[in-house]
């Protein structure tokens, strides 16, 4: 009974140490697994294995990923600015909640309630009309509604056993994909203080 709990463990541990989850459809395999451990003795131990694994696999809560065809395309998202932008050097960032994506309702399903870091470079090189996005963007302001032109990627950070993991901070955020402001077609504020008071009003304490 002590080895079937080690085996269970250890098959807990192998889901853990995945870089992705597999498919959820491999939970359908725990009873049959199930049954292979209180019917052939030889195999008690993998099969202990391979339940562990796939229950720690069926309590996994469901993560949202960004969808792969949407990722390194540009898109027209309209949403929040959710946190206090960080102005650094020359860049801006900060956290966005997506409420739609412009003119495609499926893409708009996949990222609508989601939140994506975003930022916004500020390239000297720019044309004019570009140049003023830029300058629009130093008013940037929490619970303000924006349209922005953004390309994406999955959240992605190295690994350091024992040190900082920014690939699961992310998503502990709830943050489903980082990603940067394109000047063109230029960002546009659709709205003031439509939601975030909070930030909004530390960011105004702040400043």
């Amino acid at each position: 009974m002590r080895l079937s709990a080690v085996a269970f463990l250890i098959g807990i541990l192998l889901l853990e140490a995945l870089p992705e989850l597999p498919h959820r459809s491999w939970v359908l395999a725990l009873p049959g697994i199930a049954l292979v451990a209180w019917r052939i003795p030889r195999l008690q131990l993998p099969a202990w294995s391979a339940a562990g694994f796939l229950w720690a696999l069926l309590l996994t809560p469901a993560v949202a990923v960004l969808p792969a065809e949407l990722e390194g395309i540009e898109l027209l998202v309209e949403g929040w600015i959710a946190t206090i932008p960080d102005r650094q050097d020359r860049s801006i960032r900060f956290v966005f909640e997506v409420a739609q994506v412009a003119g495609d309702r499926e893409q708009s399903a996949s990222l609508a309630g989601h939140r994506l870091r975003l930022s916004w470079e500020d390239d000297r090189r720019a044309n004019s009309e570009a140049a003023a996005g830029a300058t629009a963007g130093l008013a940037l302001r929490a619970g303000d509604r924006w349209r922005l032109t953004v390309r994406l990627k999955k959240p992605w950070g190295l690994r350091n056993p024992g040190g900082f993991d920014y690939e699961r901070w992310l998503y502990a955020q709830g943050i489903i994909a980082t990603g940067s402001i394109r000047s063109h077609p230029p960002p546009r504020r659709l709205a003031e203080a439509e939601r975030y008071p909070l930030n909004r009003h530390r960011q105004y304490i702040a400043e």
